[in-house]
């Protein structure tokens, strides 16, 4: 496996990490364990990938433009 693969596979991984912390600090999401707030279980992990996929798209989209500008 290369460097890349690893960079892109550690990324993955935090970015879905970083999106289940900001739904964690939400009360409503703690209480969606509760057996009976079960029903909105696809409702927030609908809103983790969601968020999962804004933080690759701003990420993709800083190192489109940072590779544009011959930065990286």
């Amino acid at each position: 496996m290369e460097i890349q693969d690893s960079i892109i596979y550690v990324g993955m991984i935090l970015t879905v990490g970083i999106s289940m912390l900001v739904l964690a600090a939400n009360s409503h999401y703690r209480a969606m364990w509760e057996l009976s707030k079960i029903s909105r279980l696809p409702f927030y992990l609908f809103l983790i990938i969601v968020f999962t996929i804004v933080q690759w798209g701003i990420g993709g989209g800083l190192y489109f433009a940072l590779n544009f500008l011959n930065l990286v």
